[in-house]
C-alpha cells in the first residue's frame, strides 16, 4: 500500500518502515546554490523547466523556495516554511543582518561569510546590555505570513511540513557571528560571566522570534528545525565535557521550550562535522532528528550511525556533497544511494537527502539520480 508524502514522514520517525524511504530537498541546508557551472539554473535545465524563477534571500546564494515541479519531479516528502529575517544591502556589497552583523559574499559568489564582529570588543556584561543593535522581535518581517502558508500545507496538501527558525535557529553560531569564533572558545574560559551573559540575551532574543513564530505555526509543524555546528572535519570542537558545560544547558532548554510551543513536533537538529562523540548529549538534550550526517566527517559514516545509534535517533542527509556527488559518475551514484539504502532503511529512521547545500559543481544528472533511486525501490506492504 503506498503510503501518503506525511505518512510515510511519520512511518519512519516512528521507527517504523514505511513504503519507501522519505526525501528532502529545499531546507536550511539541503537545498540548491545558484552557483556555476550547475547549481539550481544547470538542475532546472536539465529537467526542461521554463520560466524558472530563481529567488534568492538577501544575502544568500541558497534558492529558496525551491520551484514546486522540482520538489513534485523528485516526489519529495516535504515542504518548508522558514521564518523571514530582515536585512539591509549596504553599498560596499556586504549585507547587514537583524543583529548588526555584516556579511560579505565570497570571491566565488557561492556564500556569505560573516566580518567584523560588531561585539568583539565588549569587555563587561553592560557591553553586552548596551549594544544598540539586538532585533526587534516586534518587527512583522519575521512572520510574513508564515501562518497562512503553514496552514495551507498541513490543510491542503499530504506533505510533511517543516517549520524552519530562521534566523533563531542558533545560539553558539550567533555568539560566533557577534564576537568571533575564536573569541567564542576564549569567553569560556577567559571571561566566564560575560560569556553567560551574552549567550543567555541571545537565547533570549531567539526565544520571543521562535515563540511568536511557533504561535503561528506550530499547530500545523511536523517537524522543528534548530542548529548549531560543533565539530571540525576531524573531531568536535568542544570536548564531551566542554559541551556539557558551556552548551549543553542552552541547547536542552531551547528544546524543551520548542516541545512547550509545539507538543507534537520532532526536533531536527542540524550540526555539521565530526560529532560522533556528542551524540548522546544530543539525544539526551532531546534530539529526535540529527542532520547532516556528513561521511567523509570522521567517524560520521552512515553504517556507524545506524548501528549505535538507530534505536534513538532518525537520521537525515548522508549523501555526500564532497566526493561522490561532483566527481561520481551517475551509475557510481546510484550505487552508493543504493548501498546506504540498505544500511540506513531498513527498521525505518532514515530520510534521504544531500550531506548539506548542493553546491554548483554537482552535476545536475547526478542531483536526478540520488533523487530517483529510492523510487525505484519502493516497498509494497
Amino acid at each position: 500500500m503506498e503510503l501518503s508524502h506525511r505518512e510515510r514522514v511519520l512511518t519512519t520517525l516512528d521507527g517504523r518502515e514505511p513504503d519507501r524511504v522519505p526525501v528532502d530537498l529545499g531546507g536550511q541546508a539541503w537545498s540548491v546554490v545558484d552557483a556555476p557551472p550547475h547549481g539550481y539554473r544547470g538542475l532546472c535545465n536539465y529537467l526542461g523547466l521554463k520560466d524558472v524563477s530563481v529567488a534568492r534571500r538577501v544575502g544568500s546564494y541558497v534558492v529558496y523556495p525551491t520551484d514546486e515541479r522540482i520538489l513534485r519531479y523528485f516526489d519529495i516528502d516535504f515542504r518548508h516554511v522558514r521564518m523571514e529575517e530582515p536585512k539591509r544591502e549596504l553599498p560596499d556589497e556586504t549585507v547587514e543582518d537583524c543583529y548588526g552583523v555584516r556579511w560579505r559574499p565570497t570571491p566565488s559568489r557561492v556564500m556569505y561569510y560573516p566580518i567584523d564582529p560588531p561585539l568583539r570588543g565588549a569587555k563587561s556584561v553592560k557591553d553586552i546590555e548596551d549594544y544598540a543593535k539586538w532585533p526587534n522581535v516586534k518587527d512583522p518581517a519575521f512572520l510574513k505570513g508564515r501562518g497562512k502558508e503553514a496552514k495551507r500545507l498541513s490543510e491542503e496538501t499530504d506533505y510533511a511540513l517543516v517549520v524552519d527558525l530562521g534566523v533563531a535557529r542558533n545560539i553558539f553560531h550567533r555568539y560566533a557571528q557577534l564576537r568571533g569564533f575564536d573569541q567564542w572558545f576564549m569567553d569560556m574560559k577567559l571571561n566566564p560571566e560575560l560569556y553567560c551573559a551574552l549567550t543567555e540575551k541571545i537565547f533570549e532574543v531567539n526565544s520571543d522570534l521562535i515563540e511568536a513564530f511557533l504561535n503561528e505555526t506550530g499547530d500545523y509543524a511536523d517537524i522543528v528545525c534548530v542548529s548549531d555546528d560543533m565539530g571540525s572535519q576531524a573531531s568536535p570542537f568542544l570536548s564531551v565535557k566542554g559541551y556539557c558545560k558551556y552548551v549543553k544547558p542552552w541547547f536542552e532548554r531551547r528544546i524543551k521550550s520548542i516541545h512547550k510551543l509545539a507538543p507534537r513536533v520532532r526536533v531536527l537538529y542540524h550540526c555539521c562535522g565530526s560529532v560522533y562523540q556528542l551524540i548522546p548529549e544530543f539525544v539526551d538534550c532531546g534530539v529526535q532528528i540529527l542532520n547532516p550526517i556528513q561521511p567523509q566527517a570522521r567517524d560520521m559514516e552512515p553504517e556507524r550511525l545506524k548501528r549505535n545509534f538507530g534505536k534513538k535517533l532518525c537520521f537525515h542527509g548522508g549523501i555526500d556533497i564532497q566526493k561522490l556527488l561532483p566527481f561520481s559518475k551517475p551509475e557510481e551514484v546510484k550505487e552508493q544511494v543504493k548501498r546506504i539504502l540498505g544500511t540506513m532503511a531498513p527498521g525505518g529512521g532514515y530520510i534521504l537527502a544531500p550531506s548539506h547545500h548542493i553546491q554548483g559543481d554537482i552535476p545536475p544528472e547526478n542531483v536526478n539520480t540520488m533523487y530517483t533511486t529510492p523510487l525505484e525501490h519502493i516497498k509494497h506492504l
